[in-house]
C-alpha cells in the first residue's frame, strides 16, 4: 500500500516515541502485568487484551537464538484460530535493515561501495538525472540522506513490469527532478531510498532483490520461514490476517492482497515467523559472524556524524542496553512490528500484530517493555 507523507509522518513521531524508551521506561512501562504472572505467553496476552489486538506475539532473542516465544490470540477477529509459534509476521520497514544486511555482502565481495553513486551503477540514465541525483551515493540511500521523495507512485510503475523492472522506472521517474534537500545534508525517511539501493544491487549482479535476499541472507541464515509480501491465502486462515480500525471497531482485511507495492519490496515487503526474523537479529548480537567482516558490521550499526539513523537501524542510547540499542519498526497499515537490540548485552526483543489500529505501537512498546524487563530480570535477579 502507498504510504501518504502524513502516514509516513506519523511512523516518525512513533519512531521518536520509541526513541523516549528510556531504561527506567523500559522497566516501569508496563504496570499492569501483575508480578504473578510466570510465563511469556500470558504477559503478552494481558498486553492483548488490553489494547484489544487480534493476535501478538514475541520474543527474547540472545546472540545464541531465541530464548522465549509466545504467540497469544487469533489469526482472524472474528475467527476462532489461534495463532501459533510458527506464524508469519508482515515486518514492514523492519526489512530495511536486511536489504542493507545483504548489499554489505555485496560491497565486500566488490561488486558495490558505501560511496557508490546513482550515476555510476546507471550511466545509461545519467543523462536524465538531475545534476544533484546523479551524485546521491549508497550510503545516503540507505540513511534517510539522499533527499528522496518518502515514497514513489508505487501502483504506477507498469503493472506488466517486473519489480526490478519497476524500480527502474521508478530511479526514472524519482532523479529527473532536484531532490528535496541537497543530498548528504538533510534525513529525510525515504522508502525510495532503500528501493533505489535495491535496485543499485540488482543492476550489478543481474539478480532480482527477493532472489539476492534469499541466497545471501536467508539461506546462509537458514531462516526457512520467510518470504515477500502477504502471507497466506484469500479465503484462507493458514496465517494471521491484517485487520485496521473501522468505524465499527477493528476489522479484518478480506483483500488480502493488501499490501507494500511490490516495487517497494527493498523497504518494506518481508514477512517471517518470530523464530527466522530471530535468526537474523541474532546475527546483527554478534559482530564475528560468517556473513559480513567485523568492520562491515560497525559501518552497517554506525550512523553518519551527528545523527541517530544507520543503515535500517535507529541508533539511540539506553542504560538498560549498555549504550547502544538499535530499535525500528515496521507496517504496511494493517500489521505492525517492532524491534530493539542490545548488542553490548547480547540481547534483542522482537514483537509483532496482525493489526495496525492507532494504539498498536502502544501496546507493542509495552510488549517490548516487558521483555526487557524480563531479560534483565533473568540474566540480574
Amino acid at each position: 500500500m502507498k504510504l501518504s507523507s502524513h502516514q509516513v509522518t506519523c511512523v516518525m513521531v512513533l519512531l521518536a516515541v520509541f526513541g523516549c524508551l528510556s531504561e527506567s521506561g523500559a522497566q516501569d512501562n508496563a504496570k499492569g502485568i501483575e508480578e504473578e504472572s510466570q510465563t511469556l505467553h500470558d504477559v503478552l496476552d494481558l498486553i492483548r487484551v488490553e489494547f484489544r489486538l487480534p493476535a501478538l506475539a514475541g520474543a527474547i532473542v540472545t546472540d545464541s537464538g531465541v530464548s522465549e516465544l509466545a504467540a497469544v490470540g487469533r489469526r482472524k477477529i472474528d475467527d476462532p484460530t489461534p495463532v501459533t509459534d510458527h506464524d508469519l509476521w508482515h515486518l514492514g520497514s523492519c526489512t530495511k535493515a536486511m536489504t542493507a544486511t545483504m548489499i554489505a555482502t555485496l560491497i565486500e565481495d566488490q561488486k558495490l561501495s558505501w560511496t557508490s553513486t546513482l550515476a555510476d551503477v546507471f550511466p545509461d540514465d545519467a543523462t536524465s538525472m538531475d545534476e544533484q541525483c546523479r551524485g546521491i551515493t549508497l550510503t545516503q540511500l540507505m540513511t534517510h540522506r539522499s533527499g528522496l521523495l518518502a515514497n514513489g507512485p508505487w501502483r504506477e510503475l507498469g503493472n506488466d513490469e517486473t519489480p526490478t523492472q519497476q524500480r527502474r522506472v521508478l530511479l526514472q521517474r524519482m532523479t529527473k527532478n532536484p531532490p528535496l534537500t541537497q543530498p548528504g545534508t538533510t534525513y529525510l525517511y525515504s522508502n525510495v531510498g532503500f528501493a533505489l539501493a535495491g535496485l543499485m544491487a540488482e543492476t550489478v549482479t543481474g539478480q532480482s532483490w527477493e532472489t539476492l535476499m534469499r541466497e545471501r541472507l536467508f539461506t546462509p541464515l537458514k531462516m526457512d520461514q520467510v518470504g515477500f509480501g502477504v502471507a497466506g491465502a484469500i479465503d484462507s486462515i493458514e496465517q494471521p490476517w491484517g485487520h485496521r480500525s473501522t468505524w465499527l471497531g477493528i476489522g479484518p482485511l478480506k483483500a488480502l492482497q493488501m499490501d507494500n507495492a511490490s516495487s517497494l519490496g527493498p523497504a518494506g515487503t518481508v514477512h517471517a515467523s518470530l523464530r527466522s526474523w530471530a535468526k537474523f537479529i541474532a546475527l546483527h548480537l554478534n559482530p564475528k559472524n560468517e556473513i559480513v567482516a567485523e568492520d562491515t558490521w560497525t559501518h552497517l550499526h554506525t550512523p553518519p556524524a551527528g545523527t541517530d539513523y544507520a543503515m535500517g537501524w535507529n541508533v539511540a542510547k539506553r542504560e538498560w542496553a549498555g549504550s547502544k540499542a538499535l530499535h525500528h519498526s515496521g507496517s504496511n497499515t494493517i500489521n505492525f512490528c517492532v524491534c530493539w537490540l542490545a548488542p553490548n548485552r547480547k540481547f534483542a526483543v522482537i514483537a509483532a500484530t496482525n493489526t495496525g489500529q492507532t494504539n498498536a505501537p502502544l501496546a507493542l512498546d509495552k510488549a517490548a517493555s516487558e521483555m526487557i524487563k524480563r531479560r534483565l530480570k533473568s540474566v540480574d535477579p
